[in-house]
Protein backbone atom coordinates (compact mmCIF):
# COMPACT_ATOMS: atom_id res chain seq x y z
CA UNK A 1 0.00 0.00 0.00
CA UNK A 2 1.30 3.44 -0.87
CA UNK A 3 0.65 6.60 1.07
CA UNK A 4 -0.82 9.52 -0.89
CA UNK A 5 0.96 12.87 -1.13
CA UNK A 6 -1.64 14.67 1.05
CA UNK A 7 -1.18 11.96 3.71
CA UNK A 8 2.61 12.41 3.60
CA UNK A 9 2.21 16.16 4.02
CA UNK A 10 0.08 15.60 7.12
CA UNK A 11 2.74 13.26 8.53
CA UNK A 12 5.47 15.85 7.86
CA UNK A 13 3.44 18.69 9.38
CA UNK A 14 2.79 16.52 12.45
CA UNK A 15 6.51 16.10 13.09
CA UNK A 16 7.13 19.80 13.36
CA UNK A 17 7.17 21.94 16.48
CA UNK A 18 6.78 25.72 16.31
CA UNK A 19 10.09 27.44 17.01
CA UNK A 20 10.44 31.09 17.98
CA UNK A 21 12.61 33.11 15.65
CA UNK A 22 15.87 33.98 17.44
CA UNK A 23 16.74 37.63 17.93
CA UNK A 24 20.31 37.01 16.78
CA UNK A 25 21.96 35.44 13.70
CA UNK A 26 21.38 31.70 13.24
CA UNK A 27 25.10 30.99 13.34
CA UNK A 28 25.08 31.87 17.04
CA UNK A 29 22.46 29.28 17.96
CA UNK A 30 23.85 26.21 19.71
CA UNK A 31 22.28 22.95 18.46
CA UNK A 32 21.73 21.50 21.92
CA UNK A 33 19.94 24.67 23.07
CA UNK A 34 17.43 25.20 20.31
CA UNK A 35 14.64 23.19 18.68
CA UNK A 36 15.63 24.60 15.30
CA UNK A 37 18.31 21.93 15.04
CA UNK A 38 16.89 19.05 17.07
CA UNK A 39 13.37 18.08 18.15
CA UNK A 40 12.34 18.10 21.80
CA UNK A 41 13.60 14.97 23.56
CA UNK A 42 16.23 14.18 20.91
CA UNK A 43 18.54 11.40 22.13
CA UNK A 44 21.89 11.56 20.34
CA UNK A 45 23.04 8.13 21.54
CA UNK A 46 19.82 6.47 20.39
CA UNK A 47 19.95 8.27 17.02
CA UNK A 48 23.59 7.20 16.52
CA UNK A 49 22.82 3.58 17.42
CA UNK A 50 19.85 3.41 15.04
CA UNK A 51 21.89 5.03 12.26
CA UNK A 52 24.67 2.45 12.77
CA UNK A 53 22.09 -0.35 12.48
CA UNK A 54 20.84 1.14 9.21
CA UNK A 55 24.37 1.50 7.81
CA UNK A 56 25.13 -2.14 8.68
CA UNK A 57 21.82 -3.30 7.20
CA UNK A 58 22.46 -1.41 3.94
CA UNK A 59 25.92 -2.97 3.65
CA UNK A 60 24.36 -6.39 4.20
CA UNK A 61 21.60 -5.80 1.62
CA UNK A 62 23.99 -4.46 -1.03
CA UNK A 63 26.91 -6.77 -0.22
CA UNK A 64 29.43 -3.93 -0.26
CA UNK A 65 31.10 -1.43 2.00
CA UNK A 66 29.23 1.87 2.10
CA UNK A 67 30.65 5.18 3.26
CA UNK A 68 28.62 6.67 6.11
CA UNK A 69 28.75 9.52 8.59
CA UNK A 70 26.40 10.84 11.25
CA UNK A 71 26.14 13.39 14.01
CA UNK A 72 24.70 16.77 14.83
CA UNK A 73 26.00 19.63 12.74
CA UNK A 74 25.10 23.23 13.44
CA UNK A 75 22.55 24.40 10.90
CA UNK A 76 21.84 20.95 9.48
CA UNK A 77 18.57 19.01 9.73
CA UNK A 78 20.27 15.92 8.26
CA UNK A 79 21.66 13.64 10.98
CA UNK A 80 23.45 11.16 8.75
CA UNK A 81 24.28 9.98 5.24
CA UNK A 82 25.03 6.57 3.75
CA UNK A 83 26.61 6.38 0.30
CA UNK A 84 25.96 3.24 -1.79
CA UNK A 85 28.59 3.04 -4.58
CA UNK A 86 27.38 3.32 -8.18
CA UNK A 87 28.73 -0.11 -9.12
CA UNK A 88 26.50 -1.69 -6.46
CA UNK A 89 23.21 0.01 -7.44
CA UNK A 90 20.80 -0.47 -10.33
CA UNK A 91 20.19 3.27 -10.63
CA UNK A 92 21.12 4.54 -14.09
CA UNK A 93 20.71 7.70 -16.15
CA UNK A 94 17.78 7.20 -18.54
CA UNK A 95 19.54 8.33 -21.72
CA UNK A 96 23.16 7.27 -21.18
CA UNK A 97 22.60 4.34 -18.78
CA UNK A 98 25.54 5.63 -16.72
CA UNK A 99 25.49 4.16 -13.19
CA UNK A 100 24.78 6.42 -10.22
CA UNK A 101 25.53 6.10 -6.55
CA UNK A 102 22.57 6.39 -4.19
CA UNK A 103 22.75 8.42 -1.01
CA UNK A 104 20.48 7.70 1.94
CA UNK A 105 19.75 10.69 4.14
CA UNK A 106 18.51 10.37 7.71
CA UNK A 107 16.78 13.34 9.35
CA UNK A 108 17.33 14.55 12.87
CA UNK A 109 13.53 14.83 13.01
CA UNK A 110 11.04 11.98 13.30
CA UNK A 111 13.21 8.95 12.48
CA UNK A 112 12.84 9.74 8.78
CA UNK A 113 14.98 8.52 5.90
CA UNK A 114 14.95 9.16 2.17
CA UNK A 115 17.28 8.56 -0.78
CA UNK A 116 18.40 10.20 -4.00
CA UNK A 117 20.81 9.57 -6.87
CA UNK A 118 24.27 11.08 -6.55
CA UNK A 119 26.72 11.86 -9.30
CA UNK A 120 27.35 14.29 -12.13
CA UNK A 121 23.78 14.65 -13.34
CA UNK A 122 24.03 17.62 -15.70
CA UNK A 123 21.23 17.28 -18.25
CA UNK A 124 20.65 13.59 -17.51
CA UNK A 125 17.36 12.37 -16.06
CA UNK A 126 18.12 10.21 -13.04
CA UNK A 127 15.73 8.70 -10.53
CA UNK A 128 16.49 6.05 -7.94
CA UNK A 129 15.63 2.73 -9.59
CA UNK A 130 12.58 1.05 -8.03
CA UNK A 131 14.51 -2.03 -6.86
CA UNK A 132 17.08 0.20 -5.11
CA UNK A 133 14.29 2.28 -3.55
CA UNK A 134 12.48 -0.86 -2.35
CA UNK A 135 15.64 -2.39 -0.84
CA UNK A 136 16.51 0.87 0.93
CA UNK A 137 12.95 1.33 2.19
CA UNK A 138 12.83 -2.21 3.59
CA UNK A 139 16.20 -1.78 5.31
CA UNK A 140 15.20 1.59 6.78
CA UNK A 141 11.85 0.35 8.03
CA UNK A 142 13.45 -2.79 9.51
CA UNK A 143 15.40 -0.62 11.97
CA UNK A 144 12.56 1.81 12.73
CA UNK A 145 12.84 4.62 10.19
CA UNK A 146 9.93 6.09 8.27
CA UNK A 147 10.96 6.09 4.60
CA UNK A 148 9.68 9.27 2.93
CA UNK A 149 9.51 9.34 -0.89
CA UNK A 150 11.26 12.13 -2.79
CA UNK A 151 7.98 13.33 -4.29
CA UNK A 152 6.49 14.12 -0.87
CA UNK A 153 9.65 15.97 0.19
CA UNK A 154 9.63 18.03 -3.03
CA UNK A 155 6.27 19.58 -2.07
CA UNK A 156 6.38 23.27 -1.15
CA UNK A 157 7.03 23.82 2.55
CA UNK A 158 3.96 25.19 4.31
CA UNK A 159 4.81 24.39 7.92
CA UNK A 160 4.92 26.56 11.03
CA UNK A 161 8.61 27.49 10.78
CA UNK A 162 8.73 29.05 7.32
CA UNK A 163 11.20 31.71 8.49
CA UNK A 164 13.98 29.14 8.88
CA UNK A 165 13.60 27.15 5.67
CA UNK A 166 16.20 28.28 3.14
CA UNK A 167 15.51 26.88 -0.33
CA UNK A 168 18.17 24.41 -1.50
CA UNK A 169 18.04 25.88 -5.01
CA UNK A 170 18.51 29.40 -3.62
CA UNK A 171 15.75 30.81 -5.82
CA UNK A 172 12.31 29.34 -5.24
CA UNK A 173 10.38 28.70 -2.02
CA UNK A 174 11.57 26.00 0.33
CA UNK A 175 10.39 22.38 0.34
CA UNK A 176 9.82 19.77 3.03
CA UNK A 177 13.20 18.32 2.00
CA UNK A 178 14.80 21.67 2.87
CA UNK A 179 13.15 21.61 6.32
CA UNK A 180 13.94 18.05 7.38
CA UNK A 181 17.03 16.99 5.39
CA UNK A 182 18.96 19.94 3.98
CA UNK A 183 21.41 22.22 5.82
CA UNK A 184 19.51 25.26 7.07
Amino acid sequence: MTTSEPAWLEILRGLEEPVARPEFPREWVEPEDDLIWVPRGFDHAEASARFTLLAERIEEVYGCECESSCGLRLGNACFGRIWIPADSTRTRAKRTRNPFAVEILVSTFGWMATCWPVGLIGNQVVVVQSDDRHRIQEAAESVGYLFVPEKALAAPYDGVNDWLVIPSDGETGGTWFDRFFYPM
